[in-house]
């Protein structure tokens, strides 16, 4: 599992005042397994990432996504998904993609020209350079 993640569940579960014993029981694993999980040294979490969602009461995608994360990538706006109904999710999935697309087009975009400008740049101060 990414570490980010595991990280999160931990601040999370620490928030809610929870052990990682109160965890581990709650999903019917050992706490080895269960910190394991937190430190991102296994792949088991798949299995129980429902049951981790529920007993911390988040979202997968509020574990996914940060708010900070989303706020440095253009200003996306903060996920509150728990707020919505599952269709309400994917729609508010659907504009953070559209939106994530469309900075990556401009970022092509303004890389595009940049290489046009270099290649152009190129032409001009090559001949300059053999002479000989």
């Amino acid at each position: 599992m990414n570490a980010n993640i595991g990280n999160k569940i931990r601040q999370i579960r620490k928030i809610r005042g929870f052990t990682q014993e109160i965890m581990a029981d709650r999903l019917n694993i050992s706490r080895s397994a269960y910190s394991r999980t937190e430190l991102g040294e296994t792949s088991v979490w798949v299995y129980h990432i429902k049951n981790i969602c529920k007993e911390l009461d988040v979202t997968f995608e509020e574990l996914l996504f940060s708010p900070e994360s989303l706020e440095q990538q253009g200003g996306l706006p903060t996920l509150t998904v728990r707020s919505y109904k599952n269709k309400d999710n994917l729609f508010a999935l659907n504009q953070i993609s559209e939106k994530l697309i469309n900075q990556y087009e401009k970022r092509i975009e303004e890389l595009t020209r940049k290489i046009k400008e270099l290649e152009g740049r190129k032409k001009v101060w090559f001949p300059f350079l053999w002479r000989g």
